[in-house]
């Protein structure tokens, strides 16, 4: 392969002539953590005491467990690196905090002489090494992945200024993401006591029955099974593609190929409800630039009659609280919950006096939504700059120094 002269071909690709390519076990070294016995585990903290680290404490202060303060070689900080070696995160990497580290990860020290902290930290949480460690997944068969593995994985090392300038930029970069997370949270959680608190009954509202509001009986979905995402036919709405907040989630989509689809597309006005198992009540109201859909038989449809309620308005209901304990008081049964068509007519729903008020409760909601929605494009325009950059700078294409 012809390679430019300022670049040399390595094991992952062309990079900088003043870069190097390492195997991470040339430089790193892991230590595993330990199995402490459920027996020797306290709740509380004690002297002598030390806090015991699971998977769930590297992203929480809410520690869970206590140890002897006895295991010195396990003992991790706050600037040491941790990889979760286990599970459904196997893979992540994590800054330490102070505690004993427990087995399902381990810490990972490295020469300080070859590479500086931040830009390790940075590396390991790129695409080009969690790239290798799903291929390692993949291989295994199973969630796992351990030392011998990672430390044949051969990463890029460039000059140390650039390593602090490489770390440096993506650090920012990191930061202003979070910093839109955490906005998009408080508008969420914002809009969240907004619906609690307009929906809430108020002197002069009327309570209907879901089944008063509709034009129709509730109607069950198709009973087929799902064929893989086909341009030439409908894609398939099933329970587990619709998310908490009531969105079409589109990173798994499949279609339906049945003689009888046709009687079963979603329509504008259209909300169905998941009936059965451990996402029963939650709902999806149909958006038409989700493209044609076909509801499955664990969904159940209702078309309201717009001139007593707004499709929209019984969109917020079901986001409150209100709605919620009714699901868990109907839901329980012998066995697996559900509530079935008839028992959602049966829903009962605080309506204001006429539609101008729904009207004004609901531009209210749409512009929070709106406000949401830009705020997640916007999150979702970073991610992409941010992975751009991150090709770019831990490849040398672009040069910081």
């Amino acid at each position: 392969m012809e390679v430019n002269k300022d670049y040399k071909q390595t094991k992952i690709g062309k990079l900088p002539n003043d870069w190097e390519c390492v195997k991470l076990g040339d430089f790193c070294e892991f230590t595993q953590g330990v199995q402490i016995p459920q027996s020797e585990q306290i709740r509380s903290q004690r002297d002598g005491y030390i806090r015991y680290l699971y998977i769930r404490d590297f992203f929480t202060d809410d520690f869970q467990w206590f140890v002897k303060n006895v295991y010195h070689s396990k003992i991790i900080n706050v600037q040491d690196i941790m990889m979760v070696n286990t599970g459904n995160t196997a893979g992540s990497v994590y800054s330490g905090k102070h505690g004993v580290l427990s087995n399902n990860a381990f810490k990972i020290t490295f020469d300080d002489k070859l590479v500086n902290r931040d830009y390790l930290f940075v590396l390991l949480r790129s695409h080009i090494v969690q790239r290798t460690i799903q291929s390692i997944f993949n291989a295994a068969g199973q969630p796992h992945v351990g030392h011998n593995n990672i430390a044949r994985v051969y990463v890029p090392i460039p000059p140390k200024t650039e390593q602090t300038a490489i770390a440096t930029a993506l650090s920012d970069s990191d930061a202003l993401i979070q910093s839109l997370e955490e906005l998009i949270a408080k508008k969420r959680l914002i809009k969240q006591g907004a619906i609690q608190e307009l929906l809430k009954p108020k002197e002069g509202w009327v309570e209907k029955k879901l089944g008063e509001c509709l034009q129709r009986n509730p109607e069950y979905g198709l009973n087929a099974p799902s064929v893989e995402y086909s341009d030439s036919l409908p894609l398939y709405l099933r329970i587990t593609d619709i998310s908490n907040d009531g969105n079409f989630i589109k990173d798994n989509m499949v279609s339906v190929n049945h003689p009888n689809y046709i009687h079963y597309f979603l329509e504008e006005g259209d909300l169905v409800f998941a009936r059965t198992g451990a996402s029963v009540g939650k709902t999806y109201l149909y958006k038409k630039n989700d493209g044609n859909l076909v509801f499955a038989g664990f969904l159940i449809r209702v078309k309201p009659n717009t001139k007593i309620m707004d499709p929209i308005y019984l969109k917020y209901f079901t986001h409150t609280k209100t709605y919620w304990d009714w699901v868990k008081a109907n839901s329980m049964r012998s066995g697996q919950p559900g509530i079935n068509g008839f028992e959602y007519s049966l829903l009962p729903i605080p309506l204001p006096p006429n539609r101008s008020d729904q009207n004004e409760i609901i531009e209210i909601l749409n512009d929070m939504d709106t406000e949401i929605t830009e705020l997640e494009t916007k999150l979702s325009k970073y991610k992409q700059l941010k992975h751009g950059m991150m090709q770019n700078l831990l490849t040398g294409k672009i040069r910081l120094v």
